[in-house]
């Protein structure tokens, strides 16, 4: 049974005359932890971009689940987002107005009018487990760098997706707090066979990887 949950053939995208990839494929398992890395400006957080579905590619098939990118209407897209793809942007893009726990269980709610007793626990629980539980009552602009980062990633995972994207998930956090995200975002991988590509510049975290992918000149080198 093929597990692939996302495979790109040839995608390309460019900004006006700016090529910024320039034919990249690649497959990701279901429940892999696959770290890409490259230079600032490569295409890493552009590739990401892609793959949940907020660009478009220019050229080439991007399947995410099965379905291609480029046949799924805005609707659709949103659907993917909010039931398939977590992901965990470098600029955290959390809700000003609404507290930590809030906005961690904000995916939820935008399921149904109203977060379900389960939903509230389960955000509770992801605070906890990433060290921000006596910060829950905080709004971001209460919060340090590192702390709106612990809350992006508990954000990122309360809906379970099955594709986890992640743009250096720790590059804001102290050591400890940083192994123990990872050791969190190692767990959700194998208990939930969730997918984790993570942007890092970090070779202590690429060697935790099940693979590496690095973004050169706009293409892809398998390590």
């Amino acid at each position: 049974m093929d597990q692939t949950i996302i495979r790109l053939e040839d995608v390309r995208k460019s900004y006006g005359t700016v090529e910024v990839l320039k034919g990249v494929s690649l497959s990701v398992e279901a429940g892999s932890f696959v770290a890409v890395t490259g230079k600032s400006g490569s295409g890493k957080s552009t590739l990401l971009a892609l793959i949940s579905g907020l660009e478009p590619p220019s050229e080439g098939r991007l399947f995410v689940d099965g379905r291609e990118i480029s046949e799924m209407d805005d609707e659709s897209l949103s659907r993917l987002r909010r039931e398939t793809v977590g992901i965990v942007f470098q600029g955290f893009h959390l809700i000003p107005s609404l507290t930590a726990l809030e906005n961690v269980v904000l995916p939820m709610a935008a399921r149904r009018k109203r977060p379900s007793r389960a939903a509230w626990e389960e955000a509770h629980s992801l605070l906890a487990q990433v060290g921000m539980d006596r910060r829950a009552g905080h709004k971001p602009g209460a919060l340090s760098g590192g702390e709106k980062q612990r809350v992006a990633i508990a954000r990122a995972l309360i809906s379970r997706p099955k594709i986890l994207l992640a743009d250096e998930p720790t590059g804001n956090l102290d050591e400890a707090t940083g192994e123990a995200v990872l050791d969190l975002l190692g767990t959700t991988c194998r208990e939930q066979g969730t997918a984790l590509l993570m942007v890092t510049h970090d070779t202590d975290i690429s060697a935790r990887a099940d693979a590496v992918i690095t973004i050169r000149d706009g293409r892809n080198y398998h390590a």
